[in-house]
């Protein structure tokens, strides 16, 4: 008889803390994420360095989506941010 292992794994709720970033909570995303929702690329990278500017511990998420940004990959940056709404 096999027997049936179930991990669990728990995010923190303030901070979330994937691939060593810290992203920003739901509240300070939205503005980014309707700037992603309408392709306003200027916008999205006004509020990328607007969250270095608040904290610098939100810098590697930052820099992650201005590289997406670089890339014109919309679709990702959505990806990215869409867990943490």
């Amino acid at each position: 008889m096999r027997e049936i292992h179930f991990l669990y794994f728990l995010l923190p709720t303030p901070l979330h803390e994937i691939d060593n970033w810290i992203v920003p909570e739901p509240e300070q995303l939205k503005d980014i994420y309707k700037a992603v929702e309408r392709c306003r690329v200027t916008e999205i990278e006004a509020e990328a360095n607007k969250f270095k500017e608040i904290d610098a511990k939100y810098s590697a998420f930052s820099n992650k989506i201005l590289s997406l940004i670089d890339e014109f990959d919309i679709d990702a940056i959505a990806a990215l941010i869409e867990p943490y709404m």
